[in-house]
């Protein structure tokens, strides 16, 4: 007898994460951000130089001081697609 069954999983992970902290000067605003303390996470800085060149910024490199670029929008995000969420704390 075969029968067809839907299997789930739950993944509970732990990752470090890190509060990231902009403020927006000319409007006397700041913004924050909760990322993966991970090389692989950058941010972008605006243009500099001769080149005029983007670079990014590893969030494991940030200083304090550092520039980067930053675009408001509403909703929860993963890897930069909206997405509807919902959480639980425990």
């Amino acid at each position: 007898m075969q029968r067809t069954a839907i299997v789930g999983r739950v993944k509970v992970e732990t990752r470090p994460l890190i509060l990231v902290e902009a403020k927006v000067e000319s409007e006397n605003e700041s913004y924050s951000i909760l990322l993966q303390n991970a090389e692989t996470v950058g941010l972008v800085s605006p243009l500099h130089g001769e080149g005029h060149q983007r670079t990014t910024i590893p969030v494991t490199s940030l200083k304090v001081g550092d520039e980067v670029l930053l675009l408001l929008q509403g909703g929860a995000r993963h890897t930069g697609i909206e997405i509807k969420e919902f959480i639980v704390e425990k």
